[in-house]
């Protein structure tokens, strides 16, 4: 915990005691994730994720996709100099690999859509002069929302639940069509995976539902950041920031 910048844990060695506990809460609550302090595979994967540096691994696309914070920062950089690598959302996937070729091409080297030693040196090089510009992405998306109606008329709504909630799902997907949407429902226990979709159907907003196992309450997590939805991805590194929200409706409980 404490190599991601999350206070270390007081307990003694091997113990998952109240100051562990409190340190997996924070982490969840910078991540967006639900705030329960239980390690299960969903806080256990963006803990894993959030462990890498940009530098510390070869990046490349690859199946299943490279995926943490520093593809995040590698997106984040690339977009500053002008290369289209889409939304920030801390996969490596197509159009992540065609920006770090373009780049690679920009700067005399071999295009192969690798992130070794040689391009991030390059990178850094080039990044240090930079002044820090939008993301390619955010004036894209900004344009994108200037020229597109001002109401829900051909937007393309991800309406998402993690299981139990399919006929409110439903309901909602026909209040949406009815004002002339175009809704895409996702139905999948894992939230990164419904990021995913959402982002693969160029989503502009996406609407999440699940239930709370501690509340009888049903709660609806919208995401907001970036002017047309921005980045779903729920342990998106970014949360917050340009290009990307603070929201998730991942969940450790099965």
């Amino acid at each position: 915990m404490a190599v991601i910048d999350v206070p270390a844990s007081l307990d003694p060695p091997g113990e998952f005691g109240p100051h562990t506990e409190a340190a997996v809460k924070e982490f969840q609550r910078r991540r967006g994730l639900r705030v329960d302090g239980v390690c299960g595979p969903q806080t256990w994967s963006a803990l894993v994720e959030a462990g890498y540096r940009l530098g510390d691994r070869l990046l490349y696309r690859r199946r299943p996709m490279l995926r943490g914070d520093d593809v995040a920062d590698l997106q984040q950089r690339l977009g500053a100099l002008g290369f289209d690598t889409g939304r920030v959302d801390g996969i490596f996937g197509d159009d992540t690999s065609l920006a770090l070729s373009d780049f690679q091409q920009n700067v005399g080297l071999t295009a192969d859509g690798i992130l070794g030693s040689s391009t991030l040196d390059e990178l850094y090089r080039i990044q240090a002069r930079s002044q820090g510009p939008e993301l390619v992405s955010d004036v894209r998306e900004r344009e994108t929302l200037r020229r597109g109606p001002r109401t829900l008329q051909g937007r393309r709504i991800a309406v998402g639940e993690h299981g139990g909630l399919g006929a409110a799902i439903a309901t909602i997907a026909r209040v949406l069509t009815g004002a002339g949407a175009d809704v895409v429902d996702l139905h999948h226990p894992d939230g990164s995976r419904q990021a995913a979709d959402a982002n693969a159907v160029a989503a502009e907003v996406y609407l999440g539902l699940m239930l709370d196992p501690t509340s009888s309450r049903r709660r609806s997590l919208p995401s907001s950041a970036s002017p047309t939805g921005g980045c779903t991805a729920c342990r998106c590194p970014f949360s917050g920031r340009r290009g990307c929200p603070p929201w998730s409706a991942s969940s450790d409980h099965r």
